[in-house]
């Protein structure tokens, strides 16, 4: 496996995320005052951890290990949990959505990312440090994991996808399977084609995806069987045990909406006097989830609660007893900023590995730890990368362009391809001719003035027309042209396809189950092995990745 580095400028990262890949003090203030590229900042994260009030070593093990037990974790996953009752262990942490078989490219890159860097930091330093998942277990988005995408023949995506649910959305954590995921299974066989070696492969991966499986189930064995090796740790907070334990933050969260929302507003206010585009700050960092309703929002209105199962609205302190009383902790979920919380609070976490977008808004939150008596992880860009196949490679030469031109639409690079690379020098010839053209006229026009005033406008008038003239036989050449070279045109669309689909990176769209069936697990071997020697070095840059 080759690997070469991309600067992340080149492929339209935000301003936020590429000052502090490059430790920009105008990025790092909105963070813990540790550069998470500085080996040291790692044992400094873990002398705070030391004096935190966290849940018990031998609790939060206990807890872990009930979690994994139904994913069957293997005997390395098994070693790491026993591992976190031991003061010296500490986690690196990651999480996404639990898509439909795995979901995008990324959420192996992160995978690999936490991996990689525990692998690294274990042999680097005296800390034991172990890879965790955060299996995004109570988010209710089903659109968004409803489906998985590989490439046809012409390297264009298609979908294979479950049908959108047309009731209250329960949490990911909650979904049973149904039986039209063989019907899914059957279209993906479609995109793949049915005697292909990588389908096999792709199916086994699957095999735990079944009717009547809970979605949670058969996302985390999978999660397990492919990385388990590794010592993965799988976590969540959709668990009665697990969301008890986390009843000081929720009941904090209950009891301080007003202060919650303002500390994330006034941070929110601070980033963007530099950046932009920050999740956006609403009343209620909260969700109420129940088998019912599904997984809804909890509104605090003119400063009360809203409890679903209480007739009447309630103080913040009001409904803080109350579901302590009556034991409801289990029923609320955190929003995207309260989540970092728990699991901060659960897990003796070093660092959380994760986009553009994660990096901002936990950017946004630096003073919600604190208010929580928490300090926030170091933050680390997740392993990001594009898959270069030999074939697409040998494509991407004959096009003419770079790998960075095809962020650019396809219509734009067919037409810059039949103007400018094309063996016709289409737009060399008129660039030529528009020039003669105005050098002769110009003289001429000069001469007709003289004459005649009138005769003058006439004159440059007939130029103008001349020259829209021109321009219209230029782009009746370039069509002319793209029909003739229907063959690169086709390549450039092919290129396009393999490389950013949709017009966003390759890693965002292509399903990773079908790069490790189409590669092998010993895809996932290399790939760790190429960032476990300078993890931190290796995830500052865009991978260019040629299998």
């Amino acid at each position: 496996m080759d690997c070469t580095p991309l600067d992340f400028s080149k492929l339209g990262f935000s301003d936020l995320f590429t000052d502090y890949l490059k430790d920009e003090e105008r990025a790092h203030q909105f963070y813990n005052g540790l550069s998470p590229f500085k080996p040291d900042s790692f044992l400094r994260k873990s002398s705070v951890i030391a004096g935190e009030d966290r849940l018990g070593r031998a609790e939060m093990s206990e807890l872990l290990m009930h979690f994994n037990a139904p994913f069957e974790p293997s005997g390395d996953s098994i070693r790491n949990l026993l591992a976190l009752k031991e003061e010296h262990t500490f986690t690196i942490v990651t999480g996404q959505q639990m898509c439909l078989f795995g979901g995008p490219l990324y959420t192996l890159y992160k995978t690999v990312s936490v991996i990689a860097l525990a692998r690294h930091l274990s042999e680097q330093s005296d800390l034991n440090v172990v890879p965790v998942f955060w299996m995004a277990d109570e988010d209710h988005d089903f659109e968004e994991i409803r489906f998985t995408r590989a490439p046809g023949s012409t390297h264009e995506l298609k979908r294979a996808e479950l049908s959108p649910i047309r009731k209250a959305e329960p949490s990911a954590g909650r979904l049973t399977i149904s039986d039209e995921i063989e019907a899914v299974k059957d279209a993906l066989a479609s995109i793949l084609g049915h005697e292909s070696l990588v389908l096999r492969e792709t199916l086994s991966l699957i095999s735990d995806w079944k009717p009547g499986t809970s979605w949670k189930l058969a996302f985390g064995k999978m999660m397990m069987r492919l990385f388990g090796k590794y010592g993965l740790i799988l976590a969540g907070s959709d668990d009665a045990k697990i969301k008890q334990a986390l009843a000081p933050v929720l009941k904090k969260a209950v009891e301080n909406p007003n202060e919650v929302r303002e500390k994330l507003e006034d941070q929110t206010s601070l980033i963007e006097g530099s950046y932009h585009g920050q999740a956006a700050v609403t009343e209620s960092q909260l969700f109420w989830n129940d088998e019912t309703r599904g997984r809804t929002k909890l509104s605090f209105v003119n400063g009360k609660w809203e409890i679903p199962v209480h007739k009447e609205p309630l103080s913040p302190a009001e409904a803080a007893l109350y579901l302590e009383q009556n034991e409801l902790w289990g029923h609320l979920s955190p929003n995207v900023f309260l989540r970092p919380v728990m699991q901060e609070y659960l897990l003796p976490n070093l660092a959380y590995v994760g986009g553009g977008a994660e990096l901002a808004y936990h950017g946004q939150m630096k003073t919600v730890f604190q208010f929580f008596d928490l300090e926030m992880p170091l933050l680390l860009p997740r392993l990001s990368a594009t898959i270069l196949e030999l074939s697409i490679k040998k494509a991407l030469k004959g096009t003419g362009f770079s790998l960075t031109d095809f962020r650019q639409p396809v219509r734009e690079l067919k037409r810059d391809w039949a103007g400018k690379f094309s063996g016709y020098g289409v737009n060399e010839m008129f660039e030529k001719w528009s020039d003669e053209l105005n050098a002769q006229f110009s003289e001429r026009e000069e001469y007709i003035k003289g004459l005649d005033e009138n005769l003058g406008l006439s004159a440059k008038s007939t130029r103008v027309r001349m020259e829209k003239d021109l321009e219209s036989l230029r782009k009746k050449m370039i069509r002319s042209v793209k029909i003739k070279e229907d063959v690169h045109m086709k390549r450039i669309e092919r290129v396009s396809n393999a490389l950013f689909p949709e017009g966003v990176l390759q890693e965002r769209e292509l399903g990773f189950v079908y790069i490790v069936a189409l590669h092998g697990t010993m895809f996932i071997d290399s790939l760790i092995s190429s960032a476990a020697s300078d993890p931190l070095g290796f995830m500052k840059s865009h991978q260019i990745i040629e299998p």
